[in-house]
């Protein structure tokens, strides 16, 4: 049996081209299953543990367009919302993929993606994503997603943080996870 790799491709400021390969888990099911989930139906059960999606108390740089090794954005939003970088186990425990995450967005209030993810909201009956317009990063997934009617783009500037609400469903979602289901918390 073949060993899935996640691939990492990196083009340095200087030209320099590097690229890497780690294994990672075979995948258990379609890691875009998620996608097909409507809070609307009662009995449809998500097959892994719901994420809890915080909320960035700062907005963060007009940088998150472009896929970057500087994590430093993240991993600031993450502390604030009291979660550790990506890499590193919550409480010294080995849980890679901590069901956990933080929502990011930019000076005008525009939700943009996740520390680790693309994000899209459960509204009117559809999964709908931020436009590319607002800073998020064009993911391949999120393409996918979009080519394939799993999601749908938003207008701008239909999701500023006024329109979140705590428990609104999520879907998160990049190349290397798949999609997941996520709640939002919001913190007083």
């Amino acid at each position: 049996m073949r060993q899935p790799l996640k691939i990492r491709v990196i083009l340095s400021p200087s030209g320099d081209l590097t690229a890497s390969a780690v294994p990672i888990p075979p995948l258990r099911y379609d890691p875009t299953l998620p996608s097909l989930f409507s809070p609307d139906v009662i009995s449809q059960v998500p097959l892994e543990p719901i994420w809890t999606i915080h909320i960035d108390t700062q907005p963060t740089s007009g940088t998150t367009s472009m896929k970057t090794t500087n994590r430093q954005p993240y991993d600031d939003a993450r502390a604030r919302a009291s979660m550790p970088p990506m890499g590193v186990p919550p409480h010294g425990v080995d849980a890679p993929g901590c069901p956990d995450d933080v929502i990011l967005y930019n000076t005008s209030g525009a939700v943009t993606e996740t520390s680790i993810c693309n994000i899209a909201f459960y509204r009117r009956g559809k999964w709908i994503t931020p436009p590319l317009s607002v800073g998020c990063i064009s993911g391949v997934l999120r393409q996918w997603l979009l080519e394939n009617d799993r999601i749908y783009e938003a207008e701008e500037n239909e999701f500023l943080l006024n329109t979140i609400s705590d428990n609104d469903w999520v879907l998160v979602f990049n190349g290397v996870i798949g999609c997941r289901l996520g709640r939002v918390r919001i913190h007083d």
